[in-house]
């Protein structure tokens, strides 16, 4: 019971002292003291939000400067670019709501102010703090007065009081130097260098813009990607652009490993002799601030796989085709007369063709010259150069030599051996000829002597005709003197061809003679032939005779 009655006490005295603190009002604060705590405030955010707002300045200004810094160097990637724009404007993005919350929003009521107060001044902030919390919530039992009198002693000792030296902005000056130089340079590099800064600005700002890197330096657009002999040395030029701002007195290339050249400029070129390259590659071309990469790819020169000569024969020849000849060894031959025209392929598709001073038409790998009438020995200059760029190593220099249009070959055989026939034997022949164009005719032709009823004449027969453009002819002959209507005598024959040439003169095979006899002749001949045989025999006879009497002899001596 006693416990009970306690802790009812007890509960009467909490609630009565609580009533008494809600039942307290605020007192005011000396005008003078409110007026000097809020200035320091104001004075408090204006410094600090200026501090955040000048890191801002000075993020964004040295991510633009980096940008042109590295652009002097490098073609800054887009990637990094992007990276160094986000991290400046992450400088005030992040920075200023994290300056406001600390120094605005931590810093908003007077309490917080006296107690940042007190960091500069700990005893005059501690009264301060004390007033301030007096005044927000007076002390159960103080008297209005007295605490009115303490402020008011307060109030007189900070009449002359300047807190602006309690702000912390020991950085605000350097903040302020910093993002002020930043800016300056920024203009001052707009003003010197416009084109560059106003670039790198755009380059800047927006990354995801394909901008080109602008360069002091400046150079004629160049291929980004060059085919070259494969493993011969080849020269690499570069030309100053008219509108380049930098002359370097030199520029450099690096080739693939470890090997980098130099050369020195020379009317605003260039020129490097690169030594030979079998691998593609990149290669590093620097003048001044200007970089570009250059795609080195090695390729054999074009080279002539196969070339003919086609011919447009004379009009004798009477051919309807042309005819295609080889080339092998820079020569050809090509009969008096007719036009020829060079057809070629290379080992890679063409983009120019020369024969002398003509350009030659061209198709894909292919290519032909214009015609050109061969009537005494020329010289063509034929040089080729493939898609690429790449250039025959030499020029084919082909001799063209006019040739006569050969005479005909004409061969004969007799198909049997004799050399005396009767008047109305028929005597075959085998004719074979050949032509370097065309055989025309072959036939026969024979003369002799004269017959009883006078002097023979010559005379002739056509065997086989042929064709303009048919080189070989063969045919099979045959003769008869009393077909003929020859007497009975001694007679040449041979075989005669002809080709289209106009007044050439024939082809003649060796000449067989025969002997024509009439019966009669043939009879008396034949019994002077027996009579020759017969004596001939009786000649060998007797001679058998003496020769086995004489073995007869040989064998009854004795062998001493």
């Amino acid at each position: 019971m006693e416990r009970s009655g306690k802790k009812q006490g007890s509960e009467v005295s909490s609630s009565q002292a609580t009533k008494s603190r809600e039942g307290a009002t605020d007192l005011p604060i000396p005008p003078n003291l409110r007026a000097k705590l809020e200035a320091f405030q104001q004075r408090l955010w204006s410094v600090k939000i200026g501090e955040g707002a000048l890191a801002g300045l000075l993020g964004l200004g040295i991510s633009y400067l980096l940008v042109f810094i590295l652009d002097r160097f490098i073609d800054t990637p887009t990637l990094l670019r992007y990276a160094i724009l986000a991290v400046g404007f992450a400088v005030p993005a992040i920075g200023l709501p994290l300056r406001w919350y600390r120094w605005v929003k931590k810093q908003r009521t007077l309490e917080q102010v006296a107690r940042l107060l007190k960091k500069r001044y700990p005893r005059l902030g501690d009264e301060l703090l004390g007033i301030v919390e007096l005044a927000r919530s007076p002390a159960a039992g103080a008297s209005p007065a007295l605490v009115e009198a303490a402020m008011k002693q307060v109030d007189e000792r900070i009449a002359d009081q300047d807190f602006d030296d309690a702000v912390p902005a020991k950085r605000y000056g350097i903040w302020l130097a910093s993002a002020i130089s930043t800016l300056a340079l920024a203009g001052l590099l707009l003003f010197l260098v416009s084109d560059a800064s106003q670039n790198a600005l755009a380059r800047w700002i927006s990354p995801w813009k394909a901008v080109e890197r602008y360069t002091f330096a400046q150079l004629e657009p160049d291929a980004e990607k060059i085919i070259v002999p494969y493993a011969e040395s080849f020269d690499l030029e570069s030309e100053l652009s008219k509108s380049t701002a930098w002359k370097p007195e030199k520029a450099t290339v690096k080739l693939p490993g470890k090997t980098r050249l130099s050369s020195p400029r020379e009317n605003d070129v260039y020129a490097f002799e690169v030594p030979p390259q079998k691998d593609e590659g990149e290669f590093k071309l620097r003048v001044g601030d200007h970089l570009s990469e250059i795609t080195v790819t090695p390729l054999a020169r074009p080279e002539l796989t196969d070339l003919v000569a086609r011919l447009r024969l004379p009009d004798y020849l009477r051919y309807e085709s042309d005819p295609v000849i080889p080339i092998r060894g820079g020569t050809v031959s090509v009969v008096q007369g007719a036009r020829a025209t060079f057809i070629g392929t290379a080992s890679r598709e063409l983009a120019e063709v020369q024969s002398g001073d003509f350009d030659a038409t061209i198709d894909g790998t292919a290519f032909s010259t214009i015609p050109v009438e061969v009537t005494e020995p020329i010289t063509k200059t034929i040089s080729w150069s493939d898609i690429h760029g790449l250039r025959a190593k030499a020029p084919l220099e082909l001799k063209v030599v006019p040739i006569e249009d050969e005479k005909p070959d004409i061969f004969a055989s007799q198909l049997t051996k004799e050399k005396v026939v009767l008047v109305d034997e028929v005597v075959s022949f085998d004719l074979a000829a050949s032509d370097d164009f065309g055989v025309k005719q072959i036939g026969l032709e024979w003369y002799g002597g004269a017959g009883k009823s006078g002097p023979s004449t010559k005379g002739e027969k056509p065997v086989a005709a042929g064709e303009p453009e048919k080189k070989n002819l063969e045919s099979r002959a045959t003769f008869s003197a009393a077909r003929e209507g020859l007497e009975p005598q001694t007679i040449q024959v041979r075989a005669f061809a002809a080709d289209y040439l106009p007044h050439r003169e024939r082809s003649y095979s060796p000449t067989f003679v025969l002997h024509i006899l009439s019966p009669d002749q043939h009879a008396d001949w034949l019994t002077r032939e027996f009579g020759k045989w017969f004596r001939n025999t009786r000649e060998v006879y007797e001679r058998e005779q003496q020769l086995h009497e004489m073995n007869r002899s040989l064998r009854e001596m004795s062998a001493k």
